[in-house]
């Protein structure tokens, strides 16, 4: 199978860029990122305090993105086969991550508990100092989110 090196690097940093981009707009709707932004967001930006990323400086990337790439990593050791076994040595090199209690979203923590009896709960800025306590904007639309979406894509551009 023909696999074109360059569009998979492509993909790789569109991905990496947007999810980074995205950190400081999430859960946002359009008239309150103009709002609060001043416009549309064109350049990296820190997320403001109310929003999952808030631990983020800008450009970071969310733990979507880095579980995208482990997954990425994991199929390609597996011969691009999506199977249980690949995707729990991601999501096993996902635990590992050093900021992995710090930058894990609601969906991914329940995951994280369900498969690997991990009981950590998300920092939210505790390696920063104080831990945090701040609700989140809009609720943060945490009753269910996109991170599905946004870490099965690897499986598609291999």
């Amino acid at each position: 199978m023909y696999v074109d090196q360059n569009k998979i690097l492509g993909c790789l940093v569109g991905a990496a860029a947007a999810d980074a981009m995205g950190a400081a707009t999430e859960v946002r709707t359009q008239q309150q990122i103009k709002d609060y932004f001043g416009g549309w967001v064109t350049t990296f930006q820190k997320p403001p305090a109310d929003t999952f990323g808030r631990c983020n400086e800008a450009g970071m990337c969310t733990d979507d993105f880095i579980q995208a790439k482990y997954i990425m990593d994991a199929l390609l050791r597996h011969q691009r086969e999506v199977s249980d076994e690949a995707m729990r040595e991601a999501f096993q090199q996902w635990l590992d991550y050093p900021y992995y209690a710090n930058f894990t979203g609601p969906t991914t923590r329940a995951a994280m508990k369900a498969i690997f009896n991990d009981n950590r709960a998300s920092l939210q800025g505790e390696l920063e100092g104080e831990k945090q306590s701040v609700q989140i904007i809009n609720k943060g639309n945490a009753e269910a989110t996109n991170g599905a979406a946004m870490k099965i894509w690897p499986a598609a551009v291999l």
